[in-house]
């Protein structure tokens, strides 16, 4: 499974099964979490964000509860996301999407998770000093998802937005039609991308051939990780090359023009190391 394979498939996992990670795959994720962290403190020194994946450690051998059913099943492992400002968290969810999609590739479904956790149940609430901000849920999809997830799911989808309504050139409202192919495929994939309730608050523009990502209507600080997430997707999707400006509006550096790369090229994208995979099998997530 390529990146962009991985993009179609990702999916917000609701329900766990008992099966524990592979301790092989759990150090693939890790390894990808040191890079991640490494590359956080280059990009942006002075807004320190930290990510770190916490195992078992409550009585009953998971890692963490949820205040309501919204989640169903035992979660054994999640990624912690520490950061305090908004560019902090931007990072945390460009690359904690990262490992989210290095997840799908190793057959790992996931769930962002900012607010629905027991706060009591987790391992730790700070790192070096840092507050922590989100979590990311990891683990297997059961053989069969519980009604009520699939419920969640449903409804949360309906709120997905069209084309047009992230959208921009030169700052104006456009249509998809008038607007390159590669830019399309980026806001394509940001469409299908994670984001809180699914509210996809990030809009892209398109002014001069430079692609710029803001959220004009941003409500909650959580939505600062959907701005990072929203940028890895249309990135990858659109096959661009270069680096994003942090914040807002973050216009994209490009360092070379869209291309028509293979979708397995894209892997080296995400970590120089070739951290991501390229011919995992998949297995059956909640899609």
């Amino acid at each position: 499974m390529d990146v962009k394979e991985a993009m179609d498939q990702r999916i917000s996992l609701r329900a766990y099964d008992q099966k524990p990670i592979e301790q092989e795959k759990l150090s693939q994720l890790q390894e990808a979490i040191d890079v991640a962290n490494t590359q956080m403190a280059e990009e942006a020194p002075d807004h320190p964000a930290i990510l770190t994946i916490e195992g078992p450690h409550l009585e009953d051998g998971t890692s963490v509860h949820m205040k309501n059913r919204s989640i169903v099943g035992p979660i054994y492992h999640y990624v912690a996301g520490y950061c305090e400002d908004a560019i902090a968290r931007e990072l945390i969810g460009y690359y904690g999407e990262k490992i989210v999609l290095l997840a799908t590739q190793l057959g790992i479904g996931s769930c962002w998770i900012a607010e629905t956790m027991d706060w009591k149940t987790l391992a730790r609430d700070e790192y070096n000093g840092l507050k922590l901000g989100i979590i990311i849920s990891i683990g297997y999809a059961p053989e069969k998802i519980p009604l009520k997830q699939e419920g969640i799911r449903t409804a949360i989808r309906l709120r997905t937005k069209k084309p047009v309504q992230i959208m921009t050139a030169n700052g104006a409202p456009t249509e998809p039609e008038q607007m390159p192919e590669w830019f399309n495929r980026g806001i394509n994939a940001v469409l299908a991308c994670p984001t809180a309730i699914n509210m996809l608050p990030v809009v892209f523009d398109l002014t001069d051939d430079v692609v710029s990502a803001s959220m004009p209507k941003q409500r909650h600080l959580v939505q600062d990780y959907d701005l990072g997430i929203s940028k890895l997707h249309f990135e990858l999707a659109a096959d661009l090359k270069g680096t994003w400006e942090l914040g807002q509006p973050g216009g994209f550096i490009v360092s070379e023009q869209p291309s028509v790369r293979s979708a397995s090229q894209l892997t080296n994208v995400m970590f120089p190391n070739g951290a991501f995979l390229d011919d995992t099998p998949s297995s059956p997530l909640y899609l």
